[in-house]
């Protein structure tokens, strides 16, 4: 999503406001629907070839398939809230942009903490990772909204889809591991 968005600087700066898309908004939202596109595509073909492709770096390598698996799914569910970062950070919120970080490493750090009690130390890490990428894209949404800036997810079911979707991958995380 970095790489994407990298050639935008001005598109992102001119995305607009929630009811009055700004010039840059159409080819921010094109490049987001172009990146999911993709995204998805990689993820269905790592998650099918997810064995094979870790058996080449060693037999010990294939038993973290369902783990890379799972990991795969978090940063796809992340995809789905769109540019948030950068968007926040071509308007110039930078230290909202980092309160979202501290926030998602906190969430990250009490989950983890509290999980490791109840769970293995590998199925707490990735329920970690997805509270972590949860409350801190959740934050980036509503300091966009605060902001008076427009959300970009290239999906109309808003901050619904990409919570629901790193919500199931943590109860498969625990259901797996």
């Amino acid at each position: 999503q970095h790489f994407m968005f990298l050639a935008l600087p001005w598109q992102l700066r001119r995305v607009g406001s929630p009811l009055n898309p700004g010039t840059g908004h159409a080819s921010v939202i094109w490049r987001q629907r172009l990146l999911l596109g993709m995204a998805f595509a990689a993820l269905v073909a790592l998650s099918v070839l997810a064995g094979p492709i870790l058996s080449l770096f060693g037999e010990r390598f294939t038993a973290v398939a369902d783990i890379f698996r799972i990991l795969l799914v978090i940063r796809f569910a992340s995809l789905l809230w769109g540019p948030q970062h950068k968007i926040l950070v071509s308007a110039g919120h930078v230290t909202a942009d980092a309160n979202a970080n501290l926030a998602a490493l906190g969430a990250w750090l009490a989950t983890f903490f509290l999980a490791i009690e109840v769970m293995s130390p590998m199925a707490a890490a990735l329920v970690a990772n997805a509270a972590g990428s949860l409350v801190g894209q959740g934050m980036r949404y509503r300091m966009i909204a605060d902001a008076g800036l427009r959300h970009v997810a290239g999906h109309g079911f808003g901050p619904a889809l990409p919570a629901a979707c790193t919500a199931l991958t943590a109860v498969a995380a625990m259901a797996v591991l």
